[in-house]
Order: structure tokens, then C-alpha cells, then sequence
């Protein structure tokens, strides 16, 4: 499926992506309160898995419109 950047920027600001959006905030300062307080010092594999959805929360909300564009030939 193609998506145009029209459709992009009014999936951006329609109401259900911004209430979505609030709640992947509140979940990425969770995630950053519990980091910064140790919660997975004694648990490697936890950790990994934190940052890892730290992460994915992160480009979620940084996407642009760019960063959906698949290189030709893949």
C-alpha cells in the first residue's frame, strides 16, 4: 500500500493517532524513569528488552513522512 504524505500528515493529527501518541509518551517515560532508576541491573536479558521497546517507541514518535519511503528494489 502506498501512502501519500497527504494521508501521512492527517494520520498524524487525527484525533485516535494523538490519543495513541499520549499514551506511547507516558509508556517511554516509564520506561526512562525505570532505566535511570536500575530496574533491570540484575536481569541483562530484561534490559536489553526495555531499551529495545524504548527504542521502537522512540522512532514511532520521531517518524516522518521520509522515513516511510522504501528504497526501489527492495
Amino acid at each position: 500500500m502506498e501512502i501519500s504524505e497527504k494521508d501521512y500528515k492527517a494520520w498524524r493529527t487525527h484525533p485516535v493517532t494523538r490519543e495513541v501518541f499520549k499514551i506511547l509518551r507516558e509508556r517511554q517515560l516509564a520506561y526512562a524513569v525505570g532505566l535511570a532508576e536500575g530496574m533491570c541491573l540484575s536481569d541483562p536479558e530484561g534490559y536489553a528488552v526495555t531499551v529495545g521497546r524504548y527504542g521502537e517507541i522512540v522512532d514511532l514518535l520521531d517518524m516522518e513522512f521520509k522515513d516511510m519511503e522504501v528504497p526501489k528494489g527492495e
